[in-house]
């Protein structure tokens, strides 16, 4: 897989195939994002079937999956790894935040989709993208998908023509309730013996007692 340099990001995690240099996945986050890499979900990465990169999002415990299938690899294996993911991120308390290229239509009905929704269903997550990712003179499909935990706080997604591929790039947002973090200034007053001596000739000019 060749990658672009985009100025400002930087590669994080990616999954290259070994004997094709096209597909794959990765990763690329603003360089002031502060990043850890999860080994334990990397791990799971096979050809074809489950090309995942990964990495959590320190400040927020969030961990972000992205993943490509093959259209021609066993769905099945792809779904019980899947699983494995859920498993492996549920143990550790963590939110899965889950994109890709998955190769599951969610507009067109059939067994795959259902057994695909049910494990969501099972494991409190949901697919939040509504409308479809890839669009043709002759079809359409929603086959990229932005899965989350279903939680209270405000989420939205859009998809965006940018001109790099015939597929839609999804933007997600989610309002979060952890207020920003940033600089604390904290003011002390010095009780040493001068200020002390102000103070007391302050109140002696007033005329208190």
């Amino acid at each position: 897989m060749k990658f672009l340099n985009i100025d400002g990001f930087g590669l994080v995690s990616n999954f290259s195939r070994s004997h094709n240099s096209s597909e794959g996945s990765c990763i690329f986050t603003r360089n002031t994002i502060e990043t850890i890499d999860v080994n334990f979900l990397r791990e799971l990465g096979q050809e074809n079937v489950f090309e995942i990169s990964a990495i959590e999002l320190s400040t927020n415990r969030t961990i972000l999956a992205c993943i490509y299938r093959s259209p021609d690899s066993d769905f099945y294996i792809f779904l019980h790894t899947l699983e494995l993911l859920i498993t492996k991120v549920s143990s550790k308390g963590k939110r899965l935040v889950l994109c890709g290229d998955l190769k599951v239509n969610f507009l067109q009905q059939n067994n795959k989709l259902v057994d695909f929704q049910n494990l969501l269903v099972m494991n409190n997550l949901t697919n939040i993208v509504k409308s479809p990712t890839r669009i043709s003179n002759r079809s359409s499909s929603l086959i990229d998908v932005m899965i989350i935990n279903n939680t209270e706080n405000e989420t939205f997604t859009l998809n965006q023509k940018l001109g790099y591929s015939d597929h839609l790039a999804q933007l997600l947002y989610i309002k979060t309730k952890n207020p920003i973090e940033g600089p604390i200034s904290r003011h002390k007053r010095l009780f040493a013996g001068k200020n002390i001596e102000e103070f007391q000739y302050s109140f002696h000019k007033t005329g208190m007692r």
